[in-house]
């Protein structure tokens, strides 16, 4: 059948499907699957999907070369699994493990819920985009880069790393194959401390357990993997490199090109902060060190201020030789206007009687926070623009 009976209006699955695959076809569908909506499908739309497919594999990619012995990598020795299976040592050792990997296995539970929620409600689209955003933007863009520092070190941090890797990779295998059942099956398949499975069907006919992923539990949440306290700081770390990284694209930098970094910090837990991930800052953000500018000390003349209100902090680059001046005074401009925007709508909110009479407490306190951060951001910039235009 095809897809569409408007003459002129028509895609094949099966062409797709050879141009593409059968699970990226699959996932665009179920991806724009919501009540009552008429489903706009596009081969570009379906390319996206195989790209998704593409990074999966090699996220199960860099797991090998972890394990997969390698005369060019002296790190890269077989790690076994711990006995009782990594979910029980994940578990026992849960509260001392690195930040990055309480944060990846706490987030972990929340898509679980949705993936669940979403397939209890048939809210297929809600299921696949919580895979999606876990997969892509927070397994795979930040906790494999989050991995590569503690992976590059023998010892206890690499060993907890490739274990939370592996059970990561595993479990959200298991959230997507209803949706992608051929790459997961095909992925999992590769992984080292996979476990056969069977069905009641199968046990009661006495049939050996099989090497097939379709024949496992559906994940459940786990309450004991969640950790805010770890949420939080992967927040503010992610904050820190995003502001970097933001500067670079703004001012057309090359990943690559390297520069040094000034902090003031504004109170001793930003100080405390920059000293716990600082190694991280450096690896992630391209940085080729952090100094501290001392209170009342004063900065130089042409830089660019990065303010961050969590951390608290005002990073502060040097923009001689690095960057077009005249470019980073029409940035700091366009941070300014859109600060300001953000800031007239939470002093607006503050403003209106209904809300701060019916309002939650905590809701009052944390709206008033977010108008002293963004008063603190647009006084940031607005130095950091005069300090230039006299320049």
């Amino acid at each position: 059948e095809k897809m569409s009976k408007s003459k002129g209006n028509v895609i094949d699955p099966l062409d797709v499907m050879k141009i593409h695959g059968a699970d990226p076809l699959r996932f665009t569908l179920a991806s724009m699957a919501g009540h009552a909506r008429d489903i706009k499908l596009s081969v570009d739309k379906v390319g996206d999907y195989r790209a998704f497919a593409n990074k999966l594999w090699n996220a199960t990619k860099f797991l090998h070369l972890q394990l997969d012995p390698n005369p060019d990598m002296p790190l890269s020795a077989p790690v076994a699994e711990p006995a009782g299976g990594a979910e029980a040592w994940l578990k026992s050792n849960f509260k001392n493990l690195h930040p990055t990997n309480r944060w990846i296995l706490s987030r972990l539970q929340t898509a679980i819920d949705a993936v669940e929620s979403g397939f209890n409600e048939w809210e297929i689209d809600k299921a696949a985009s919580a895979i999606y955003d876990f997969a892509w933007l927070e397994f795979c863009d930040w906790f494999i880069e989050f991995a590569k520092l503690p992976l590059r070190k023998a010892g206890k941090d690499r060993e907890e790393t490739i274990i939370t890797l592996h059970y990561s990779l595993e479990t959200m295998f298991k959230l997507m194959h209803p949706i992608m059942p051929f790459v997961t099956e095909e992925l999992w398949n590769s992984l080292p401390w996979k476990k056969s499975a069977n069905t009641p069907a199968r046990v009661k006919a006495g049939k050996a357990p099989l090497d097939v992923l379709a024949f496992h539990a559906f994940p459940k949440k786990d309450i004991s993997f969640r950790d805010e306290a770890a949420e939080v700081e992967m927040v503010r770390l992610k904050a820190v490199i995003e502001a970097i990284r933001n500067f670079r694209g703004e001012n057309g930098l090359s990943p690559k090109k390297e520069f040094s970094l000034h902090v003031h910090f504004k109170d001793a837990a930003a100080k405390e902060f920059f000293k716990k991930y600082g190694g991280d800052i450096l690896q992630l953000a391209r940085i080729t060190e952090i100094k501290e500018i001392g209170k009342g000390e004063s900065a130089a003349k042409f830089e660019s201020v990065l303010p961050l209100s969590n951390p608290s902090a005002d990073l502060r680059i040097s923009l001689e030789g690095l960057v077009d001046v005249d470019a980073e005074m029409t940035r700091l401009r366009k941070e300014i206007e859109k600060t300001k925007t953000d800031l007239a709508h939470v002093e607006g909110k503050l403003s209106k009687e209904s809300f701060v009479a019916k309002a939650p407490k905590e809701l009052i306190e944390k709206t008033k926070a977010e108008a002293l951060a963004y008063q603190s951001k647009l006084a940031g910039f607005e130095s950091a623009l005069k300090k230039l235009g006299s320049g």
